[in-house]
This record gives structure tokens, C-alpha cells and sequence, in this order.
């Protein structure tokens, strides 16, 4: 049994960081295209 929840929170681990990281790669995609003018690299760090 408790390795059951050692298991369900590693899933819900691993998802919530692919999920963040997907979040990022569209963000970062549309300002690429939606956005330009803000395209820069020092506008994006500055973000």
C-alpha cells in the first residue's frame, strides 16, 4: 500500500512538470509568432 502512494505521487510529479514544461515550449512558441517584436533575447530574460 504504500508503495501504491509513493507510485501515485511520483506520477503526479512527473505530469505536473511535462505539463509545465509544454506550457513553456507553446508560451515561448506564441510570442515567437504572434509577437515579434519581442522576440529578443533580452526582452525574453527580461520576462
Amino acid at each position: 500500500m504504500f508503495i501504491k502512494q509513493i507510485y501515485s505521487m511520483v506520477v503526479c510529479f512527473v505530469t505536473t512538470i511535462v505539463l509545465l514544461i509544454t506550457l513553456s515550449i507553446i508560451f515561448n512558441a506564441f510570442i515567437t509568432l504572434f509577437l515579434p517584436e519581442y522576440t529578443n533575447k533580452e526582452e525574453l530574460i527580461k520576462l
